[in-house]
């Protein structure tokens, strides 16, 4: 195995810290959503489960918005995005 000691690029340190960044906002987001389970089952008259599945979906859909934001960010110019 072979050792390399070459130093690592801002531009991959700067994308772990966006990573990290992500994480902790998701750890957030799900815990406020935790916080949040009671209220929700009293507004829409449901089961713990349905709003267990409820803010499961939720996190789910905030993950492949981010995704497609990335990808579109990419793929076209912010001009063309923005109109």
């Amino acid at each position: 195995m072979q050792k390399d000691n070459q130093p690592v690029s801002l531009h991959v340190k700067l994308a772990i810290l966006g990573l990290a960044g992500l994480a902790f906002c998701d750890v957030l987001i799900e815990t406020s959503m935790n916080v949040t389970f009671p209220t929700l089952m009293q507004q829409f008259s449901i089961s713990l489960n349905k709003v267990q599945w409820l803010t499961t979906a939720y996190l789910l859909l905030v993950a492949a918005t981010i995704s497609i934001a990335a990808f579109i960010e990419k793929r076209f110019i912010f001009k063309k995005i923005y109109f």
